[in-house]
């Protein structure tokens, strides 16, 4: 049903509702000129229990749109879903590009600034062991998907809780103190 037939219905609504109010009011109006009011108690009645039915009519409408409604929403979500799953992933194939690019340019930078420094041979060795480490993530970045990395994490975990519990709430505490600030 159309925004332009559901409001049509609306008014068409409203309209019944406004005529028998007018009706209720007419009839209050002459009840309270005459002194026998038993037909007009009835006619007040009959008007009332209209009134009721199509208040029942329009609530037994309404919940019926609603449901429509919900329904198509449903199916809305659930044709977009794999639009929205494939974006996500190239987002996330994109951020992950730009990781690996930073990395790799890290790496290079700690190199090039070890030599520049005209270090020691114990400070080129770590600066180089640490460039190492970068590229090696890097690598490890740019040569899996997103899922083989989340399978990874789940191996991980799955061989070693205790320490990933242990990492994850040595995390938090970190990210908590960050947050928490020193107030003391």
């Amino acid at each position: 049903m159309s925004d332009a037939e559901n409001n049509e219905q609306r008014k068409e609504v409203q309209d019944d509702v406004d005529r028998l109010l007018d009706d209720v009011n007419s009839i209050d109006r002459i009840a309270a000129g005459k002194p026998d009011m038993t037909d007009l108690e009835v006619k007040v009645d009959e008007v009332r229990q209209d009134i009721a039915d199509r208040a029942e009519h329009i609530k037994q409408e309404a919940t019926e749109k609603v449901e429509e409604l919900k329904q198509m929403a449903q199916d809305q979500i659930s044709q977009n879903a794999p639009e929205v799953q494939r974006r996500l992933r190239e987002t996330a194939d994109d951020a992950k590009k730009e990781v690996v690019k930073q990395l790799n340019v890290a790496a290079e930078t700690i190199r090039r600034e070890a030599r520049e420094a005209n270090a020691g041979d114990d400070l080129k060795r770590n600066a180089d062991d640490v460039a190492k480490g970068l590229e090696k993530a890097a690598s490890y970045l740019g040569n899996r998907s997103v899922d083989e990395m989340g399978e990874d994490a789940t191996r991980v975990v799955k061989n070693n809780p205790w320490r990933s519990v242990s990492v994850i709430f040595l995390i938090g505490l970190v990210i908590g103190m960050i947050l928490r600030g020193d107030n003391k």
